[in-house]
């Protein structure tokens, strides 16, 4: 039998709010139908597109104790276009998927991907956990990101700061987009982990320290983990585009490894270089 995880009802009512207000009427084959109170699609249109009952889909929107099929969600996921993650997302918070359930307290990495990372000298590198609790890195890591072991393990979190460090408002130029997309990425891991009281503790921190977190958070979007171009703006070298790539260490960890790499011959592998050239204090005293 598939094993069940708890129903988020508040987060699933949210979610659904969240993702008809996404949609304009005349996008999925309806008539604009006036002047709307708040944008996106009524409840009644995305019952009429799921083939819903208007008072049961209301229901599930307000988060009441109400059964949910399977059939009923992926008619939801239809009529409100979701794209796979977003789809994923839907059957996790409604309680009918059953992912592996995320263990935060993941430190252990193998020999083997410490090796790895550590002989990535060109390219900076670090391991994640689900909870985005930075759990190795290499020593480019530390000079291009920050030198997690000098930070208190609390603060070891890439969300945490992300949020909460002014190093990565000055040193991120696109933070505002970054954040965003960070948010969307931790969302799907926070579904994931079944309510575990270590995620939620560090929502609950994120929404009393950060301003700018609290809107993210509230707007429910989801994306998967994907390779793409980090530009960063290192007060020691200046402006590099890095490509970045996101590597699971295996299909039963929730583990990812991030590897940074500049285009060969490019300004931004030449001031890469000079970054992970340099000594850091420590290095120095020794």
């Amino acid at each position: 039998m598939m094993d069940m995880i708890a129903v988020d009802r508040p987060g699933l009512g949210a979610f659904l709010v969240c993702q008809r207000a996404k949609l304009r009427p005349e996008t999925v084959g309806l008539p604009p139908g006036g002047r709307r109170r708040t944008p996106g699609l009524r409840r009644e249109e995305v019952a009429q597109l799921s083939g819903l009952g208007v008072t049961w889909y209301t229901w599930l929107e307000q988060g009441r104790d109400i059964q949910v099929s399977t059939a009923a969600l992926d008619r939801i996921a239809a009529a409100l276009r979701l794209d796979a993650t977003e789809r994923a997302h839907l059957f996790v918070l409604a309680g009918r998927s059953a992912p592996a359930a995320l263990i935060d307290t993941t430190t252990s990495v193998s020999p083997l991907i410490l090796r790895m990372i550590d002989g990535l000298h060109d390219q900076p590198a670090f391991v994640r956990n689900g909870r985005w609790d930075a759990v190795a890195w290499n020593r480019g890591a530390a000079r291009l990101i920050t030198d997690f072991a000098k930070r208190p393990k609390a603060e070891q979190n890439l969300i945490w700061l992300l949020f909460t460090d002014p190093w990565f408002r000055r040193v991120l130029p696109d933070w505002e987009n970054d954040a965003r997309r960070c948010i969307a990425r931790f969302r799907t891991n926070f579904a994931r982990s079944g309510g575990h009281p270590s995620f939620q503790a560090l929502v609950d921190a994120l929404l009393a320290a950060s301003p700018e977190f609290r809107p993210l958070w509230r707007q429910h979007d989801v994306l998967a983990p994907s390779d793409g171009l980090k530009r960063f703006n290192h007060p020691a070298v200046g402006y590099m585009e890095l490509d970045h790539t996101v590597l699971n260490v295996s299909e039963a960890s929730e583990l990812n490894v991030i590897v940074y790499s500049a285009a060969p011959g490019s300004p931004s592998a030449e001031r890469l270089a000079r970054l992970l050239a340099m000594e850091l204090p420590e290095e120095k005293a020794a």
